[in-house]
């Protein structure tokens, strides 16, 4: 068995997965037996892979309409720390979001 070329993140809904390999990031588009399909996570992009055997495969007919996303996991960590602490602490999400930006 070949050694798994993707890694996961936590999706933007509770509970959901996404799956990232070059800098691009997926969404299951649906599960099959020993094999998941994937979708571009960019509604509007028509790229597609599959897993299989702990593989990430791109799907050689599709192609992404956008480049990488190189800071697409910090910009998410970024938007989940301002959440976070509009909801637990006092002060404005314009505050809170100058703070965070600051760092």
């Amino acid at each position: 068995m070949a050694a798994q070329n993707y890694r996961t993140i936590p999706g933007q809904k509770t509970g959901s997965v996404l799956y990232t390999a070059d800098s691009f990031y997926y969404c299951v588009n649906k599960p099959e037996n020993d094999t998941l399909y994937l979708q571009c996570h960019i509604s509007t992009c028509n790229a597609k892979a599959t897993i299989r055997e702990n593989v990430l495969t791109h799907t050689p007919w599709t192609h992404h309409s956008h480049d990488p996303e190189i800071y697409f996991e910090a910009e998410r960590e970024l938007i989940n720390r301002i959440k976070h602490r509009v909801v637990t602490e006092n002060g404005s999400w314009r505050e809170i979001y100058n703070d965070e930006i600051r760092r």
